[in-house]
């Protein structure tokens, strides 16, 4: 038999009461938009790699302790944040995972998945969403996803 424990606190919510809030949303100022595509341009003034910066290379004088103070509603809160207002328009791809992978390196450390690598997941603390994924119609470029389904003896819903 599953026992179905209710989630209490910030972690609680439903989809209906984050629809009618922007308490979730936070968004980028034009200082931040600035320091974000200045941040980039030292990335790339270094030469250095995606996997060669650090949060030190990636300067965000303002926004960098913003990004920081979310690490507590993704751990402790509501367990998700929407950063509005990346100034991605005007940047390559290699641009934005630049600016991409050094934002989030001002939230915590980045995970670099290679061939051979797996990745686990909380599926009761990972949000998601049900749209269907548009795989690369290039078989060299598929994503491989194998989905398994396990259960720990500290599941927050474990069987008994």
């Amino acid at each position: 038999m599953t026992v179905i424990a209710e989630v209490r606190g910030a972690g609680g919510w439903c989809g209906a009461e984050v629809a009618i809030s922007d308490e979730w949303r936070v968004e980028l100022s034009a200082v931040h938009q600035a320091e974000l595509r200045a941040a980039v341009g030292a990335v790339e003034s270094a030469g250095l790699g995606l996997a060669d910066f650090s949060r030190e290379d990636f300067p965000l004088p303002t926004l960098g302790p913003l990004l920081h103070s979310l690490v507590c509603e993704l751990m402790d809160g509501r367990g998700f944040v929407l950063l509005q207002g990346a100034p991605v328009a005007d940047l390559s791809e290699q641009q934005c995972e630049i600016l991409a992978l050094g934002a989030g390196r001002h939230v915590g450390r980045t995970v670099n998945l290679r061939a051979g690598d797996m990745q686990f997941l909380n599926n009761h603390a990972t949000l998601h969403s049900r749209i269907e994924y548009v795989d690369h119609p290039e078989p060299e470029r598929r994503r491989d996803l194998v989905r398994l389904w396990l259960s720990t003896d500290r599941d927050r819903h474990a069987p008994s």
